[in-house]
């Protein structure tokens, strides 16, 4: 299989995860033709263009008026006379607004809007109805057939403005978050895609596949660096391509950071630069490095035919090139260990160390977790001695991450891991990231006072650190709640009922006011209420 085929593939079997409301064109048959109607990326400002409403009416005189209004503001205005007319121009225009009079001849405006909104392409438009109707009924069959607002004539010019700003601001939101919630699906397809496999050419597809459908480029390129560990004297070879062609002569400026290239700036630009926009026959280029470690690997292109303002894009592609980066480092061992077979042993543990490590805190994850809570629990079980397990959450996280924003509750998480990596005494203590913001400790051997001492060092340690945290709702500082519970294993009992118990106690910490622990009673399978410390 050819690397354009297999590059299609990955770029349609991930346009078919998109949502029907954010794509409109069947999946792409290449990598040359991205799906432009995908509602992905954050629109580029040179893109966007003011609100268009539909205005429907069949009096020509309340036409008028309402264009004499609305032509006042920055909205593009569009008119039709008859039921039928509005739902052709609704379909051809595709308006961001559509005011629709209730009382026409023929097809009225209550049909319309039932019209509009079982077809796919016009369901989403918001509409208000317009109408001289006092009538309650009539109220209420316009909202459930789907309008948004009514206002009944004669309007008041300020009212009417205000609705219609309400209401274009409240779609702009909602189209924000598919937007979002579609970018993130996106990513997260890509990173299960680039993790599994470890053959090089598969993984750079997959991250150009999902680069090109998330970013809606032109075109993809991944160049690998052949002349040692520095850029100047960049010595280059083409690696994959989402279009499947290769430009002749790869000669570019290479920096270690990343950049945003355009033609309208061609008299600033580097002159081997210049020269590869006009080349490529490209408008805009996002430039982002590839390390593999400490070295630096190779440059990520993202090319568009036409001039570009800049928006998020590098935002959005950087997750992709940290998982690159880390799977790029996992197919090199592979590789090792398939050309050295004295290798073997090394090259097996760093993978299955990566696959056991939390990729931000840098403690064990949850599959390491699991595996070592079974361990311990057959351990403990033959032994006959206690083990302890101690779920611990963040307090009041989601207020640190709306308040210092996700780079900074990243940073609090990292160090929220490194405290409770020095909370426990023993190197055989298992610490690792549960999700999201909670955390997870196995102790072997340890009794309800043994579990105590190493909670009061957990929050003896982060006391000490003393991170602000001025959404908390009782402290100034970064806390911690933690639930502990211990068994001593038998076989009736069930692990998860162990780590049902510390999970109840960390929830009756938590609503006792959080910055505490609690100890689950040791003879109470069942999840009683915990004991107070």
């Amino acid at each position: 299989m050819g690397w354009k085929h297999s590059t299609g593939i990955a770029c349609r079997r991930l346009f078919s995860i998109l949502p029907r409301c954010c794509r409109q064109l069947p999946p792409p048959q290449t990598m040359t033709t991205p799906p432009t109607s995908c509602i992905i990326p954050e629109p580029s400002p040179l893109a966007e263009a003011n609100p268009l409403i539909l205005v429907v009416d069949d009096v020509a005189a309340n036409l008028r008026i309402l264009r004499s209004l609305l032509g006042q503001t920055n909205y593009r205005l569009s008119f039709a006379s008859s039921g039928q007319q509005a739902l052709e121009r609704a379909q051809a225009a595709h308006p961001d607004l559509i005011l629709l009079d209730l009382m026409m001849p023929g097809m009225d405006g209550l049909e319309v809007c039932k019209r509009l909104k079982q077809d796919a392409q016009t369901a989403d438009i918001p509409i208000i109805f317009l109408t001289a109707s006092q009538e309650i009924e009539h109220v209420v069959d316009a909202f459930q057939e789907g309008a948004v607002d009514y206002v009944t004539k004669p309007f008041r010019a300020q009212e009417l403005l205000v609705r219609i700003k309400t209401h274009l601001d409240l779609t702009q939101l909602r189209q924000r978050a598919q937007r979002r919630a579609v970018q993130e699906e996106i990513l997260r397809q890509v990173v299960v895609g680039i993790h599994g496999s470890l053959d090089l050419k598969e993984i750079l597809n997959q991250a150009i596949a999902g680069i090109h459908v998330l970013l809606q480029a032109d075109r993809v390129l991944i160049c690998q660096h052949l002349s040692g560990d520095k850029p100047p004297g960049a010595q280059w070879q083409m690696v994959t391509s989402s279009s499947g062609e290769f430009p002749p002569e790869i000669k570019f400026a290479a920096t270690l950071t990343t950049q945003h290239l355009s033609v309208d700036d061609s008299e600033f630009l580097d002159p081997d630069d210049a020269l590869w926009l006009q080349e490529t026959q490209t408008a805009a280029e996002l430039r982002s490095p590839i390390f593999m470690g400490q070295d630096f690997w190779g440059t990520l292109l993202i090319q568009y035919q036409r001039p570009r303002c800049w928006g998020g894009e590098a935002a959005l592609a950087r997750p992709i090139v940290a998982q690159l980066e880390i799977a790029i480092h996992q197919a090199q061992l592979y590789r090792q260990l398939a050309d050295t077979v004295g290798q073997l042993e090394t090259v097996n543990h760093e993978l299955t160390r990566l696959s056991n490590l939390d990729g931000l805190t840098q403690i064990g994850n949850r599959r390491f977790f699991d595996t070592q809570f079974q361990q311990e629990w057959a351990r403990s079980l033959r032994e006959k001695q206690p083990l302890t397990v101690i779920l611990a959450d963040v307090d009041y996280f989601k207020n640190y991450n709306d308040t210092y924003g996700h780079l900074e509750g990243d940073r609090c998480l990292k160090i929220i891991a490194h405290v409770l990596g020095k909370a426990p005494r023993r190197t055989t203590d298992v610490v690792a990231r549960y999700g999201g913001e909670e955390f997870v400790m196995v102790l072997a051997n340890t009794d309800e006072t043994g579990a105590e001492h190493v909670a009061l060092r957990v929050q003896e340690l982060l006391h000490q650190l003393n991170l602000p945290h001025i959404s908390h709702q009782s402290s100034p500082c970064v806390t911690i709640s933690l639930g502990i519970a211990t068994a001593i294993p038998t076989q009736s009992m069930h692990p998860m009922d162990l780590i049902d118990r510390a999970d109840k106690a960390l929830y009756q910490a938590k609503a006792d006011g959080r910055n505490r622990y609690k100890i689950a009673p040791r003879s109470d399978l069942d999840g009683a209420t915990a004991q107070e410390n």
